[in-house]
């Protein structure tokens, strides 16, 4: 056992160590000490040297980029709004600076902006504004290998016509460079006669090809030519610039027709005239300028483009995609790695760890952790006059079985992962037999603190009353459970870390979960090394079996969630009186055998009684069909179908067809993902989504309600989750009428909600 001890406190203090040298490293590594802050920053100001103009300037971190307009395939706009004496008006906007082109691994492009850039504002003409407070309200989305939603908000007092902010910024632009860029703005111009646009139909959709017949118009790899604002009736492809042997440029867009979705509906008309022009607003970048303009268009040729194509192949593709551009010498920006990004990710992922440690730590706070921390801090009264070794022993072997347990449960993820599938936090929660082996596990565990039993261990060590010789077993276990009991909770910065983890490499999930346990079992390893902490708990006593005995209960409480949770799990009815016969029968064995008889055949039918009820009751969770419907639906159903007593609403199943028809039809939706396993879920439904003052909020904005239940594997709601970066519950999203995806907190509060509604166009 001290062999074993030892082991286990090498390989604490090796972790300890690893990640104490990470950090340090960390903080030598100046060009990510800002990674910890927030990846866009912004300031206004009125520059006197332009006419009644507000410049709301931002900076993006180096690497990071947000989204234009139009964000291109995936990513969310920028956006700033204002209120003046806390009512919300609008300032006129002047043409937003000329964007980049950004791609992605699968050719995914988007349109938006790196470093500093400003947006512009015009102000009234009249000094209405003065003496006034007003609040500039920003809102993006940041991506660089991952992407962060932010947003923040600056107040100030117009004096004198002029803005003074309350706050001073972290970095600042002269007002000359201000002044080149409110220049270097498009503006609006008529459509180039250089641009000759032809229109061609392909089954549902148009093609534009275009001739560009100046010199004014250049292949830049970091811009399309002919940018499109985003319509209604219209979803824009990816540019495709093509030169021919003089030099000349060629473009070509494939473009959907999404006119059926309005409405009503409105068919791409088959004559190729449409009943109503449309105008196509495109901005147009040119080797010097760039400008806006509005192309408007009656018809189309339905006639197939044979010609035209032959014609295009014989030119040469110029602005090559994302894989071409990977395996190739051609230079283009993109979102590929250097070098000195490399050496970004590492200051990334130093980061990413201490957010998991932190996690890790509050989880201790968590309802579902509490009873097994309970019995760890029953274990430091019991244990409170012995000496610092022992205590520091209990206590690493309580964290190595944090650890262990984690390092497991990275492994497991590491596997499923490889196979293809998806995989989430709390994963294991949604087997039934793992949940069975809780259940019994847990039983047992609470059975003993009840003092109904002791037995030994296969080494002859006695297990009784939660300990073995030196409770080292019992410390392990506790340490087991511990990290099993925490993953149906979520905590601030916890899941951060979890979607940095399950997107990145096995090594750097293996180095994420560790932390996670660090800081899970940080506290009993400071009072591991610092004993004197714990100093203020009560000395051992009489009283202490009165606390054994009303924890063992808390046991019987998780023991009840967790049969809860299983009965969302499965599918066949029997399955619950079987348990709960099994559950029967454990206890029955056990109080007969060391409270009633040692007559060995009394004890032996009970044993049998019961091995025979778990094997019943494994081989019906075993033999249900992997298509059957679980039983929860009878109460979920009931949940999602039927208006709630608190609720003024209903919410429906979620589902991917569902979500899209919503956005389809320009409905305002919030979807919550949950499981019966997810304390955190619970704890936000009683506080907030269960509330009186939630369904007025529904009712007001007439917002649609999905519930995505998680409880047992669902691969679609694990797909759809991991485009957004989330690998667990719960989950909060707001879909807006223009389409675009607002994730919120984990733990939420109705002020959240409510802002997040409020600030929707």
């Amino acid at each position: 056992m001290k062999q074993l001890c030892h082991n286990f406190t090498a390989i604490i203090e090796l972790s300890l160590i690893a990640l104490l040298s990470l950090f340090i490293l960390h903080s030598k590594m100046t060009h990510a000490q800002d990674d910890n802050g927030p990846k866009v920053k912004f300031y206004a100001e009125t520059p006197d040297n332009l006419p009644k103009v507000l410049a709301v300037v931002f900076k993006n971190e180096p690497h990071w980029h947000t989204y234009w307009k139009n964000p291109g395939d995936a990513g969310t706009p920028t956006s700033v709004t204002f209120e003046v004496d806390g009512k919300e008006v609008v300032f006129d906007e002047y043409e937003l600076p000329a964007p980049q082109l950004f791609l992605a691994e699968g050719d995914i492009h988007g349109i938006g902006y790196e470093n500093i850039y400003a947006y512009f504002f015009k102000l009234p003409i009249d000094s209405s504004l003065e003496g006034k407070r007003i609040k500039i309200i920003a809102r993006w989305l940041a991506c660089n290998n991952i992407c962060v939603p932010g947003g923040d908000q600056i107040s100030g007092n117009f004096v004198g016509n002029s803005f003074k902010s309350d706050s001073t910024s972290t970095f600042h632009v002269s007002k000359d460079e201000l002044k080149n860029y409110f220049e270097s703005l498009p503006y609006d111009e008529e459509f180039p006669s250089d641009i000759d646009l032809t229109i061609n139909q392909k089954d549902n959709k148009l093609i534009f090809y275009y001739t560009l017949s100046s010199d004014k118009f250049s292949a830049l790899n970091s811009r399309y030519i002919l940018t499109p604002f985003t319509s209604k009736t219209l979803t824009f492809g990816h540019e495709q610039l093509y030169q021919n042997q003089k030099g000349q440029l060629y473009g070509k867009m494939i473009v959907d027709w999404d006119g059926e979705f309005e409405e009503p509906p409105v068919k791409l008309p088959i004559n190729g005239t449409f009943e109503k022009p449309l105008s196509l607003k495109f901005l147009i970048t040119m080797s010097d300028r760039a400008i806006v303009s509005t192309k408007v268009v009656s018809s189309f040729s339905t006639q197939p483009a044979n010609n035209i194509e032959q014609l295009f192949s014989t030119f040469t593709l110029v602005n090559a995609s994302y894989e071409q551009i990977k395996n190739s010498s051609v230079t283009l920006h993109d979102d590929t790695i250097t070098p000195e990004e490399k050496v970004l990710n590492i200051g990334a992922i130093l980061t990413y760890l201490l957010f998991a440690f932190i996690g890790g730590l509050i989880l201790n706070l968590m309802p579902c952790v509490l009873p097994i921390i309970s019995l760890k801090l029953f274990g430091l009264i019991k244990h409170g006059n012995s000496s610092k070794k022992e205590i520091l022993k209990h206590n690493l072997i309580y964290s190595s079985g944090i650890q262990a347990t984690l390092l497991v449960f990275s492994i497991i993820i590491i596997v499923i992962q490889s196979s293809g599938k998806l995989v989430g936090w709390g994963f294991q929660l949604q087997s039934p037999i793992f949940l069975l082996i809780m259940i019994f596990s847990i039983f047992i565990f609470a059975l003993n603190m009840f003092g109904l039993f002791e037995f030994t261990t296969p080494l002859g060590n006695k297990l009784g009353n939660i300990q073995t010789k030196d409770g080292f077993m019992s410390d392990f276990l506790a340490g087991v459970f511990a990290t099993i009991l925490s993953t149906p909770c979520s905590a601030p910065f916890l899941g951060t870390a979890l979607a940095f983890a399950f997107t990145s490499g096995p090594l750097t999930m293996i180095l994420i979960f560790q932390a996670i346990g660090i800081g899970l079992a940080a506290p009993f390893i400071l009072t591991g090394f610092f004993p004197a902490l714990i100093k203020f708990l009560p000395r051992p006593g009489a009283w202490m079996d009165n606390l054994k005995k009303f924890l063992a209960l808390t046991l019987i409480l998780t023991v009840v969630w967790l049969i809860d949770v299983l009965i969302s799990s499965i599918t066949d009815p029997n399955s619950i009186m079987l348990l709960n016969l099994s559950l029967t029968g454990i206890f029955f064995t056990i109080f007969l055998s060391s409270k009633i008889t040692k007559k060995i055949y009394w004890r032996i039918l009970p044993v049998i009684a019961t091995l025979l009820l778990v094997y019943a009751l494994l081989k019906s969770i075993l033999q249900t069909p992997a298509s059957a419907t679980p039983a929860k639906f009878s109460t979920e159903q009931a949940k999602v179908n039927e208006p709630s007593n608190n609720v003024h609403a209903n919410w429906s199943p979620w589902s991917v067809a569902k979500m899209e028809d919503y956005k389809k039809n320009k409905e305002l939706v919030f979807m919550d993902f949950t499981a019966n396993w997810c304390f955190t879920c619970k704890v936000n439904e009683k506080l907030v989504l269960k509330t009186e003052a939630f369904g007025e909020l529904v009712k007001q904005h007439n917002v649609k309600l999905l519930l995505g239940d998680f409880t047992t594997k669902d691969q679609e709601i694990a797909a759809w989750l991991k485009t957004q970066n989330v690998f667990g519950v719960p989950a909060y999203f707001i879909i807006t009428p223009k389409g675009e995806i607002i994730k919120l907190k984990e733990i939420i509060s109705l002020e959240d909600i409510k802002n997040a509604l409020d600030g929707i166009k």
